[in-house]
C-alpha cells in the first residue's frame, strides 16, 4: 500500500464534499515496485582487467597514422569507463591513478591522450588528496593538460 501525501487542507470533522468521494488519498499498487539497479561495484581485480582493456583500446601513436579519427575523443570516451568505476566506487581511486600515470608517462600514445590521462590524474590526485609524482611526465604533456577545461 502506497500512502500519497497532498496539499490539500483536511475538512472539519463530519464535513464532506463531492470530489472528495470521487478521490482517494490511499493507493493500492497490485505489484511491488522495483528497487533502482545501482550500478555494479567492480572487484579489484575486475577493475585492473577493466584497465589494461581500456589502455590497449586507447589511440596509440603507430595507429594514429592509419586511422586518422582525433585520438582525443577516442581516448575520452574509452577512459570514461575508468572515470565511472571510480565514481561509483572511490576505494578504486588509488588504482585509477597507476592507470592514468602509466597513461600519462607512456611514450606509445599521442600527446594528447597523454594529456588527457594526465588531466586525469591530477584531477583524482585532488580530489583524492594525494600527493603526485609528476617526474615521469614530461612538461610539455603536463603544459598540454593545463589547456584542457577543467
Amino acid at each position: 500500500m502506497v500512502l500519497l501525501r497532498t496539499n490539500q487542507a483536511p475538512l472539519p470533522l463530519g464535513e464532506s464534499t463531492a470530489s472528495e468521494e470521487t478521490s482517494s488519498h490511499v493507493v493500492e499498487v497490485s505489484e511491488p515496485m522495483a528497487p533502482v539497479a545501482a550500478k555494479p561495484m567492480l572487484t579489484t581485480q575486475e577493475f585492473r582487467t577493466l584497465g589494461a582493456e581500456v589502455m590497449s583500446s586507447l589511440p596509440t601513436k603507430e595507429n594514429l597514422k592509419r586511422d586518422g579519427s582525433l585520438p582525443i575523443l577516442v581516448a575520452g570516451e574509452k577512459l570514461g569507463a575508468i572515470s565511472e568505476a571510480v565514481e561509483n566506487d572511490p576505494a578504486l581511486g588509488n588504482e585509477a591513478l597507476l592507470l592514468y600515470e602509466g597513461c600519462a608517462s607512456s611514450v606509445q600514445y599521442p600527446d594528447s591522450v597523454r594529456a588527457l590521462c594526465f588531466h586525469h590524474y591530477k584531477f583524482l590526485g585532488k580530489k583524492n588528496g594525494v600527493n603526485l609524482n609528476q617526474r615521469g611526465i614530461s612538461p610539455e604533456i603536463r603544459n598540454l593538460a593545463e589547456k584542457l577545461a577543467p
